[in-house]
């Protein structure tokens, strides 16, 4: 079972990527558990971080069982636990080390996506982050924990195609090492 990392600042286009690969695939994508969790708490803090992290665990988790049931290869990440380092970092200066042990998750494929697209508002996020910097974190931190990657530039069709190209490598892959 493949665990594929959709990761990168708000409002790049995870979600709607997720959704298109869980789609394409016929698989589970795992949605973006801190967006539940801010409806019900619009002002974060750092005390919401481990809770985001234990939140998006455990659904990814759940995906993973259903998607193994089934007989699934691979389950979609709309985001992980390594975001909210970076946001806590952003927003809070600091990081719990709590939450770095447990961002620390392995995954089969990271696909980072650029900011190369116009923010808009979601419902939930009020304001627009400086993304420069937030994708300058996520950058950093796949490069701090040497965590290969696939940058996804460009419209969402052309965002998608690099994402199937890069996905079905990594599927060819899996398959001659079972051999």
């Amino acid at each position: 079972m493949l665990r594929i990392a959709i990761y990168g600042s708000e409002c790049t286009g995870k979600t709607t990527l997720a959704q298109y690969l869980a789609d394409h695939y016929a698989t589970l994508w795992v949605p973006e558990y801190s967006r539940d969790y801010a409806e019900n708490k619009p002002l974060l803090d750092i005390s919401d971080v481990m809770p985001i992290i234990r939140g998006q665990i455990a659904h990814e988790e759940e995906a993973v069982r259903v998607a193994r049931k089934r007989g699934l290869p691979l389950v979609i990440c709309d985001t992980i636990p390594l975001s909210s380092i970076a946001y806590s970092l952003y927003y809070n200066h600091a990081v719990l080390e709590e939450a770095k042990v447990l961002a620390k998750r392995p995954y089969d494929l990271y696909l980072l996506t650029d900011t190369d697209v116009p923010w808009q508002a979601d419902g939930i996020r009020g304001q627009n982050v400086d993304r420069t910097t937030m994708h300058q974190l996520f950058c950093q931190q796949l490069l701090e924990n040497q965590l290969p990657y696939t940058l996804l530039t460009s419209i969402q069709a052309e965002r998608f195609t690099m994402a199937t190209q890069t996905i079905d490598r990594q599927l060819q892959h899996k398959a001659h090492d079972s051999y």
